[in-house]
């Protein structure tokens, strides 16, 4: 049936782990059957697959002699047989027509499976129309007959944006007279072509995604190979956040894209943990209520958020100015639906702040989430909008006192400087410091002006393992809680600190990173949970679906086969270190008052939408029971005092002056904010 067909039915639940389909089988050996080969008689009769290339035979004197070719080696006994899903991540290349024989790097000429007619077309039309074409050097000419080519054997190739393809000849080849046809999909590559020795100055190209390349001889026999293949240039036709209906494109991308928030999903709704919840969605679409351009300014710069809303693939060049000035480029790109993008996942945490505020909700969770390198005026670490900061605003509101808490790999710079002046919020970060994205959170960095020590960062070296981190994360997160008594608690659950993440380097298990969860859950406090890093996407879907029920109170059993065992890496944070943190750390909790008080003031008002016209509401629609006990005052948020008389029913408001903190900051800006200032 083929990889994509199977992976495309896990994908969408028509195959699960029970069916015997679900596990790929044994590839073939010399001792099963090929009667799933297709052996094309009428090709051979022909005379299509003899035609042998003298100088090639002689560097590969098997190239028609496959029958004494050694045959492939039996499977290993000590690698499992994978389900689709995580095969399919390893896929490196695909044969296509003749099976290739990679151990001796020749073909299967008893072995052809139908060549995809589509492809064939394509090809045989590319070939045709540069038939007797030839260069004033004479470096390409295509004298091929063209009633003898047609589309025999090909390999599709996939790359990823690390790799590359050393110099090499295809000395593999039967007919090295025929033309070879190259397709480049996907990323932007550079192409080099040399001579027929290594010592040829090679000539470079820059392939984008639609560009082919035809060799013909001489260069057939050349060296040639594709050094790098450039971050930023996947077209938007071939990205997971177009609007394409084809959902065969999101089965792809980066691990940053909504691929891992729907295998989340997909697992959560599959066990059945959706019944004990309530998912978040509004009236007009399934969704939460996206955040309006308002609210998201009530942190971010008005310039930025207009330059988010209007940049596109198209324009892009027309921005480049503002590109630079808001570090967009590189670890963030510009693609179609940016914006979309960044408004779903700052609203899915607002919703969840207010789901927490209004009480009805204990805990809220927002998997796609903890985007949390998102500076007021500029995109960082593929973060474009710090929906963790409007969330923590919103529920400052209600709240005296919110705790913030960061378990992901990489330091939660962006909600540390935009709360690094006040005593409102406690941030409290463990990651790995050092050269290290993005290279800030020293144990030393602990606020400025009012907020001075109300900023905690635990810096931490490679190998942290379970007993490790909880023998840091317990006392501090505790010591936290005790003294600073916040009303409600941000927990980003970034899953890159587990073993074996792609970006990572600690060593965590699925329960160990699960832990802290749940010690957090133990403090009956309102809990938001968010997302984060995560880039081992089977990894990021397994511990979040097992943290979600934790939150329900539901231990997955082992049968569900979601854990994420560590490994046997070094840990580099030797117990002395740790308890030399930990000192440090506490030392710095020493300066802060018990439970810092906030002066008695109007509750902010709502910036739930961006009309604030209430002359707009039809008089004729009766308003709801809630929304009508909110215009009430209750009796003891007022007095009798002997100097007031009785003045119960008069509404008397506080005014609120706020002072200003200093503000020092990189470049002249900053990306600290007031928290007073900002509510009025």
């Amino acid at each position: 049936e083929g990889l994509w067909r199977v992976h495309e039915k896990v994908i969408k639940g028509e195959l699960t782990e029970d069916d015997p389909e679900f596990y790929t089988p044994l590839k073939a050996t010399k001792n099963q059957t090929t009667n799933d080969f297709y052996y094309d008689e009428e090709a051979s009769s022909n005379g299509l697959y003899t035609e042998v290339d003298e100088d090639n035979k002689k560097l590969n004197p098997t190239a028609t002699n496959v029958a004494d070719a050694k045959s492939d080696p039996l499977p290993s006994a000590t690698v499992p047989i994978l389900p689709p899903a995580q095969l399919f991540r390893k896929l490196r290349w695909t044969t296509l027509g003749y099976q290739y024989h990679w151990p001796t790097k020749t073909y299967h000429l008893d072995r052809r499976y139908p060549f995809p007619k589509d492809i064939n077309d394509l090809t045989t039309a590319i070939v045709k129309s540069i038939y007797s074409l030839q260069l004033t050097d004479k470096s390409f000419v295509n004298n091929y007959p063209i009633e003898r080519w047609r589309a025999e054997a090909g390999v599709v190739n996939y790359y990823h944006l690390r790799d590359n393809l050393m110099g090499h000849v295809d000395r593999s080849e039967i007919n090295m007279n025929a033309p070879l046809v190259s397709i480049s999909l996907g990323h932007t590559c550079i192409f080099l072509m040399g001579g027929s020795t290594r010592d040829t100055p090679p000539t470079s190209m820059y392939l984008k995604s639609g560009d082919i390349i035809v060799m013909c001889p001489p260069c057939r026999s050349w060296f040639h190979g594709v050094p790098r293949i450039i971050e930023g240039t996947l077209p938007s036709y071939l990205s997971p956040f177009n609007d394409d209906e084809d959902k065969e494109w999101h089965l792809f991308g980066h691990p940053m894209k909504p691929h891992r928030m729907r295998m989340v999903h997909d697992l959560v709704l599959n066990y059945g943990l959706v019944k004990k919840m309530e998912v978040i969605v509004s009236l007009l679409c399934k969704s939460p209520d996206r955040a309006s351009i308002r609210q998201l300014t009530r942190f971010h710069t008005d310039e930025y958020i207009d330059f988010l809303n209007r940049v596109t693939p198209e324009n892009v060049e027309e921005l480049s100015q503002q590109q630079t000035r808001f570090n967009v480029g590189e670890d963030c790109p510009i693609f179609e639906g940016l914006f979309e993008f960044c408004s779903i996942s700052a609203g899915g945490s607002i919703g969840a702040a207010n789901k927490l505020i209004s009480g009805e909700s204990d805990i809220a969770i927002n998997w796609s989430g903890g985007l949390h390198h998102a500076k007021r005026f500029e995109a960082s670490g593929f973060c474009y909008v710090n929906d963790i900061v409007l969330a923590i605003l919103e529920l400052l509101r209600f709240h005296q006192r919110v705790l913030y808490i960061d378990i992901d790999i990489h330091h939660g710079d962006g909600v540390e400087e935009a709360f690094y002046t006040t005593d409102r919020v406690l941030t409290c970060s463990f990651h790995k410091f050092g050269q290290f994205f993005p290279g800030t959170g020293d144990v030393g960095d602990t606020g400025y002006g009012k907020g001075k020590h109300y900023a905690v960062n635990f810096p931490l070296k490679d190998g942290m393992d379970d007993w490790s981190y909880q023998n840091v994360f317990r006392p501090v997160v505790q010591h936290i809680i005790d003294w600073y008594r916040p009303g409600a608690i941000v927990l980003q659950c970034g899953a890159d600190s587990l073993a074996g993440d792609r970006l990572g380097c600690f060593n965590l298990s699925m329960k160990g990173h699960a832990s802290c969860v749940e010690f957090v859950k133990g403090f009956d406090l309102p809990l938001l949970v968010v997302g984060g890093g995560g880039y081992t996407i089977r990894n990021v879907a397994r511990v979040w679906t097992y943290e979600t029920g934790l939150l329900l109170g539901e231990h997955l059993s082992e049968e569900y086969k979601l854990d994420v065992p560590s490994n046997n890496m070094e840990n580099m944070n030797t117990s002395v270190y740790l308890n030399e943190m930990r000192v440090k750390v506490f030392e710095n909790l020493r300066h802060i008052p018990f439970a810092p008080s906030v002066q008695m003031q109007e509750v902010p008002r709502n910036y739930a939408s961006d009309n604030d016209d209430s002359d707009d509401e039809d008089p004729d629609i009766r308003i709801s029971q809630r929304l009508r006990d909110s215009h009430i005052v209750p009796e003891t948020e007022l007095s009798d005092s002997e100097d007031e008389g009785n003045r119960r029913n008069e509404h008397s408001f506080m005014t609120h002056r706020s002072e200003h903190s200093a503000r020092k900051a990189r470049n002249g800006t900053s990306n600290y904010m007031d928290t007073d200032s900002m509510f009025f």
